[in-house]
C-alpha cells in the first residue's frame, strides 16, 4: 500500500488528537516519525520539538524520523 501524503487538515486532525490523548503510543510515534522526516517538529512550538528530541534519545526514533522500534510491543 502507498502512504498517501499528509495534507495540513490531516495535520491539524493529528495535532488535536495527540494533546487531546486520543493517540496510543504506537499512533503517537509514528506521528512524531512524521513531524521530525518532515521538519515541522521543529518549527511548532517547543513542546514537540522537546518531545521528539525525547523520543529519539529513548530510541524510538532516530535523528532522520525513522522508527526504530517495534511498534506492535507498545
Amino acid at each position: 500500500m502507498t502512504k498517501r501524503k499528509q495534507t495540513k487538515g490531516d495535520l491539524v486532525t493529528t495535532i488535536i488528537a495527540f494533546e487531546s490523548g486520543q493517540l496510543d503510543s504506537a499512533d503517537t510515534i509514528v506521528f512524531f516519525s512524521e513531524l521530525i522526516k518532515s521538519g515541522m517538529a521543529w518549527q511548532l512550538q517547543g513542546s514537540y520539538g522537546r518531545a521528539s528530541r525525547n523520543l529519539i534519545l529513548q530510541g524510538y526514533l532516530n535523528n532522520k524520523g525513522d522508527i526504530t522500534c517495534n511498534l506492535e510491543q507498545l
